[in-house]
């Protein structure tokens, strides 16, 4: 698996853009700053990284793919680098609809 990375300020301008293996995503996970809101598109395995998210005092933020999709910048030049940008901007806007993260049993009754 690839990880498309887009970090922005509190301005909401990217600072960063980056695809990072699973076990690179893991250690950047490891030296971003306790606190910082980590979005992602909600899926099965979104949980797990929305888990190790809250065991590094970081603030996972999982979205449903349709609500992401407005934000992407265009309609036809869908990627995860565009994906990427547009999670980032969707977890901005103040009336986002979040899902909870589930944990491993929660997950285990859905499979």
């Amino acid at each position: 698996s690839v990880f498309s990375v887009c970090a922005v300020d509190g301005a909401g301008h990217v600072q960063r853009r980056q695809d990072l293996g699973r076990e690179a995503f893991a250690l950047w996970l490891a030296q971003v700053p306790a606190g910082t809101v980590v979005a992602m598109e909600a899926c099965s395995g979104a949980h797990h990284w929305a888990r190790r998210c809250l065991e590094y005092g970081l603030l996972p933020c999982l979205m449903a793919a349709q609500f992401v999709t407005p934000f992407r910048k265009s309609r036809t030049l869908k990627n995860d680098r565009n994906d990427a940008e547009a999670i980032a901007t969707a977890a901005r806007q103040g009336n986002m609809r979040f899902v909870p993260v589930k944990d491993i049993e929660q997950q285990a009754r859905l499979a």
